[in-house]
């Protein structure tokens, strides 16, 4: 009876230390999103401060089957007549790692805000966030994004219409790794 009391004791102890440290993980692994997620907008903000109207970073990203990310879309307001933007992602190509075209593109993987309001002379970033369905097959997945000004009469990230309607007359390309 005493040995059992012992071994319940040290049983107890050890499952304690087990979810403690487990505990202090999760905390530290937390922590260093966060700080990877001010690392990505720092390198937005810089983007944008050297220059650039619009910045996707980082533009290409590795994602499992069943988990989610997040890309950011910094924007630099130097317009005269809006503070209104339109943001729109589109599903541009896929291919597995041998370059076979995947059949069936993904529809609703992402979400982000179709507009965006920033003030002139202001910068600002929009979060795009992918989530990849479990079972979905390993491979390339690419997205075309374009900012317009609320004016534009056609966002659509289509490259034969772009360097007309876009406010940085460019298609930017996320690339989403699916493993």
């Amino acid at each position: 009876s005493i040995n059992f009391m012992v071994m319940l004791i040290l049983a107890i102890v050890v499952f304690g230390l087990a979810v403690t440290l487990t505990y202090r993980f999760m905390q530290q692994a937390y922590a260093t999103q966060k700080d990877l997620d001010q690392q990505t907008r720092a390198q937005i903000l810089d983007a944008l401060d050297t220059g650039a109207k619009v910045a996707v970073i980082p533009d290409s990203i590795n994602i499992r089957s069943g988990k989610s990310d997040v890309v950011g879309i910094g924007i630099r307001n130097i317009r005269d007549d809006s503070n209104d933007f339109k943001i729109n992602v589109a599903f541009s190509d896929a291919f597995d790692k041998d370059g076979n075209d995947l059949q069936d593109p993904p529809q609703d993987w992402f979400v982000y805000p179709t507009t965006k309001t920033i003030k002139k002379f202001e910068r600002d970033i929009a979060r795009v966030a992918f989530g990849i369905p479990g079972g979905t097959k390993a491979g390339t997945y690419i997205y075309d994004v374009m900012v317009c000004p609320e004016t534009a009469a056609y966002c659509e990230a289509d490259p034969s219409n772009a360097p007309t309607q876009a406010y940085d007359q460019q298609i930017h390309k996320i690339y989403v790794y699916v493993s």
